[in-house]
């Protein structure tokens, strides 16, 4: 194998490393700079990298001196911090020890296989996150086993979306118009007592909370490209939550157009 190739070869493991990260959940100020020092490990030169929430691109010069480029292309977000974790120390790892390009990448297909949560385990943290913040805001008991009740179904919409790679922004609509009808209706069945407190419990399944994090933190590293994206993907996101419980009021009577 000559030295171009191995070069690429090496940027290719990293740029696939860098992605995964981003798509984690990781600011692209930790993407960048795992990037650069993996560069750095392995003798690939004058790294240039720019990340944004949806695009990666590095140029770099090879051991030979020429230059080239790589991008990927982030479609989506897979929240995960335990994988995230699991990636750096990886990271670290690799820069110690500067394994083969094959090596760097059989142990990051290794992380990725094995660094997700079942869905068994999901399905019951969309239980708990629903049921607890119901509690949380004074719900009773009952109110919090409806909450729970229609997370399954949120859980479940999830599934589907995801499967079939649909826009997450229709997700959120349609979750929220399932969870707002349904709450309606369980209370209207004399089941649960509290209509908001039933809402507010399923609603914090879906608030883009750690995405408005990340935007506020990568605009605080001066990454401003970045995090107004991510802050507007936010807004958009909380815009498609309030519009799915708006025309769940709709279609309940509640409110009028």
């Amino acid at each position: 194998m000559n030295t171009i190739s191995q070069s690429e070869n090496l940027l290719t493991v990293i740029m696939n490393l860098g992605k995964e990260m981003l798509m984690c959940g990781a600011e692209v100020n930790r993407v960048e700079d795992t990037i650069s020092r993996l560069c750095d490990a392995y003798g690939l030169k004058d790294a240039e990298i720019f990340s944004i929430t949806s695009l990666i691109l590095v140029t770099v010069r090879g051991h030979e001196g020429s230059s080239f480029a790589q991008s990927r292309r982030v479609t989506g977000y897979v929240f995960n911090f335990y994988r995230l974790e699991e990636l750096n120390a990886l990271s670290r790892t690799v820069c110690s020890t500067t394994p083969s390009a094959e090596d760097f990448q059989h142990m990051l297909d290794e992380i990725i296989a094995h660094s997700h949560f079942s869905k068994l385990l999901r399905l019951l943290g969309f239980i708990l996150t629903s049921s607890g913040f119901c509690l949380l805001f004074k719900g009773s008991l009952i109110d919090a086993l409806c909450a729970g009740l229609i997370s399954v179904g949120v859980f479940i919409i999830e599934r589907i979306f995801t499967t079939f790679s649909i826009n997450g922004m229709l997700y959120n609509f349609i979750s929220s118009l399932f969870a707002g009808v349904m709450a309606f209706y369980l209370t209207g069945l004399n089941i649960g007592a509290s209509l908001d407190k039933i809402m507010i419990g399923d609603i914090m399944l879906l608030i883009p909370g750690l995405m408005l994090t990340n935007a506020i933190k990568d605009m605080m590293n001066g990454d401003t490209m970045a995090g107004f994206l991510r802050f507007c993907e936010a807004l958009l996101t909380a815009l498609a939550i309030a519009l799915g419980f708006w025309f769940s009021m709709i279609a309940m009577g509640v409110l009028s157009w």
